[in-house]
């Protein structure tokens, strides 16, 4: 094979597509090549211009480009751009263009196919995109709550340490609002999650709308959230957004047809630069729960004292939480209730007693309140039962047919365990169900009446009785004594205390105590201390009796034995 045979040989097998280009596009020669990228025939070439087959979007540079390349000055360099396949897609070539010596009526142009690299390239800069995309979304569920759009903790976190070291450089004063909603849980439970978050949703955008650009609103958690505001002139202004975030509040919030009041407790706490994060969300947090001791619906502006008692309650939950998984110091004492007619004993109140490792007693009031917060009511109920049902089978070993009535919180009353546990202790004891008495208060029925008649419904099915402690100091008394039909009724100290000197008192106890006899209903007289006033409940109707003039709680072995 000689030179012109190879040289040919090379040009009609070339991957590429070699030509010999004019000014005007048409080619002189174009090598076989173009059919098999293109699909043209090369004789195509010879009467078309290239140009003609170029994408509309490309053509202006790449014919601008071409031109220049007759100047022997010019700087050359390869081309992208898309030209048409006869199928009528396109296909991306690469060209470089190089003089033809001698000849300056047309010049050379290698092209190659780049199809696949530049869909290849741009399938990586869609998949980068994305990956962009995905990174910026990560980024921002990380930093951001998803239901209520706001900053969630971790961002509010920053932004709180950012404060703090403005107010050590430059002296200026920012203050935390910690604000829970109040009730959050009634709307949860009686209307469901999607309502609930609805209204937290609203109740983000009404925060969002009472601050300026430069402060922060975050969910902080559930019903919580915190407001970082800054740049204040004083520990007023503070006070003064603490009132305008209750005011947005306080209008009714249409959902359905549902129309909700919702308020807050709010805590209130100043950022002077020598707190760390933490201690101001916790000094925030202790002025929140204040809001919330001190009726709802208000606000309280931290202090000392409030870090104090914060300490003493996270002091006493500890120390209750293991109290309920050792036993150490707790007790369940027995007060007897009688029947004022004959003074004979009939029944027992169990009440559980806390004694701390120092020896001091921990009065019910305080801790009660606090296992309530901390979620640990349903492990002090079973402690109490436990003990009731020990102490009935010691009553049904001294042939004794008392009863025992024990107190069910709201929070014991709502874990889906409550009759269960009960039931199942009442089992391994080997008493009847018939000699337990529950009392439950009108707050905890006002929270949840259908729940409360679901949690009862087993153990009373079995035989125990029902009581509706402290009656009269709640706010639906009539209507749920039809609904429930309790065997007892036990009416407030506060009446029993005032029944001798003042008559108005005397009424109310009189009326209770007719409505009672009508609905086949037993009452009890609760805090009885005189003999006088013994006597007057005697004579107005009243059956039973419980107070220190007839014995005070005891611990139950010495009640029982005694």
């Amino acid at each position: 094979m000689d030179h012109g045979e190879t040289l040919e040989f090379i040009l009609d097998n070339s991957a590429d597509i070699i030509m010999l280009v004019a000014a005007d596009g048409t080619a002189e020669y174009i090598t076989p090549s173009v059919e098999r990228v293109l699909g043209w025939p090369p004789s195509t070439f010879r009467t078309r211009s290239t140009f003609d087959m170029i994408h509309p979007e490309d053509l202006a540079p790449i014919t601008e480009a071409f031109i220049g390349t007759f100047d022997p000055a010019a700087v050359l360099r390869p081309d992208r751009f898309r030209t048409a396949r006869s199928d009528g897609t396109w296909a991306w070539l690469e060209a470089r263009v190089s003089y033809a010596a001698g000849r300056s009526d047309v010049v050379i142009v290698s092209a190659r196919d780049v199809t696949d690299e530049v869909e290849a390239a741009e399938r990586a800069a869609v998949n980068e995109e994305e990956r962009r995309h995905a990174e910026e979304r990560l980024a921002y569920a990380s930093l951001h709550d998803l239901l209520t759009g706001l900053p969630n903790r971790h961002l509010l976190g920053d932004r709180i340490d950012q404060a703090i070291r403005r107010a050590n450089r430059t002296g200026t004063r920012s203050a935390l609002l910690f604000c829970d909603l109040d009730r959050f849980k009634v709307v949860n439970d009686a209307l469901g999650h999607t309502v609930g978050d609805q209204l937290l949703t609203i109740v983000a955008r009404r925060l969002r709308s009472c601050l300026r650009e430069t402060d922060t609103v975050a969910r902080f958690g559930g019903d919580e959230f915190v407001i970082l505001t800054e740049d204040l002139a004083d520990d007023d202004d503070a006070s003064a957004l603490a009132h305008r975030v209750h005011e947005v509040l306080a209008d009714p919030i249409h959902l359905d047809s549902h129309t909700l009041y919702v308020t807050a407790s709010t805590g209130v706490v100043t950022v002077d630069g020598e707190q760390a994060r933490d201690e101001l969300l916790s000094d925030a947090d202790a002025a929140m729960y204040a809001s919330k001791e001190a009726g709802r619906d208000g606000w309280t502006v931290f202090n000392t004292e409030l870090r104090r008692r914060a300490s003493d309650r996270l002091h006493i939950e500890s120390d209750l939480r293991h109290a309920l998984a050792t036993g150490a110091g707790l007790a369940v004492h027995l007060q007897p209730e009688v029947a004022l007619a004959s003074r004979a004993t009939i029944g027992f109140e169990a009440l559980i007693r806390w004694t701390l490792p120092d020896g001091t007693n921990m009065a019910p009031d305080r801790f009660l309140p606090i296992a309530a917060d901390a979620g640990l009511m349903h492990l002090v109920g079973r402690y109490v039962v436990s003990s009731v049902a020990e102490g009935l089978r010691q009553l049904r070993v001294a042939n004794s047919r008392s009863w025992i009535a024990f107190n069910a919180a709201a929070e014991e009353l709502q874990h889906p365990d409550f009759a269960k546990q009960a039931i199942d202790m009442l089992d391994v004891i080997g008493v009847d169900a018939n000699r337990v008495c529950i009392e439950i208060t009108e707050h905890s029925i006002l929270k949840d009446p259908a729940g409360v008649e679901a949690a009862l419904r087993p153990l009373r099915e079995l035989g125990a009785s029902v009581a509706i402690d402290d009656f009269g100091t709640g706010y639906s008394s009539l209507a749920y004594l039809t609904r429930f039909r309790p065997e007892y009724l036990k009416i407030d100290r506060s009446f029993t205390a005032a029944v001798i000197d003042q008559p108005s008192e005397r009424a109310v106890i009189d009326a209770v105590l007719q409505l009672a006899d009508t609905l086949s209903v037993t009452t009890v007289a609760e805090g009885i201390e005189t003999e006088e006033q013994a006597q007057m409940l005697t004579e107005l109707g009243c059956q039973l009796g419980q107070g220190w003039l007839f014995g005070r709680p005891g611990p139950m072995a010495h009640i029982i034995g005694g």
